[in-house]
């Protein structure tokens, strides 16, 4: 099982920010039957909570989805792995009416 927490800001126009952060749980399997001991391959998915937020009076929604990932660790010592991970996540757009 893991837990993730990331934040990311961006800005879309001028003087117009946007952030967002992704609370995600989810699992993985571990493909620990390689030749080469050191590196394993791992695939998982989860469940995500994005919480969004707007400056300039913006009316953003936090919204549930989905993700998978894929990555690989490659264990340097019993201890300290370097690891490359892929993520994808899937949300709904906003469910209510547009505002004017």
């Amino acid at each position: 099982l893991d837990l993730d927490i990331t934040h990311a800001g961006f800005g879309s126009g001028p003087g117009v920010d946007f952030d967002t952060t992704d609370i995600s749980f989810g699992g993985q399997y571990r493909f620990n039957d390689l030749p080469l001991r050191q590196l394993v391959p791992f695939a998982g998915g989860g469940l995500d909570i994005l919480v969004n937020g707007a400056n300039r009076g913006l009316d953003v929604d936090t919204v549930a989805g989905v993700h998978v990932k894929g990555g690989a660790d490659y264990f340097i010592t019993r201890e300290l792995a370097a690891t490359a991970e892929m993520k994808g996540v899937l949300a709904p757009t906003s469910s209510g009416p547009a505002s004017s």
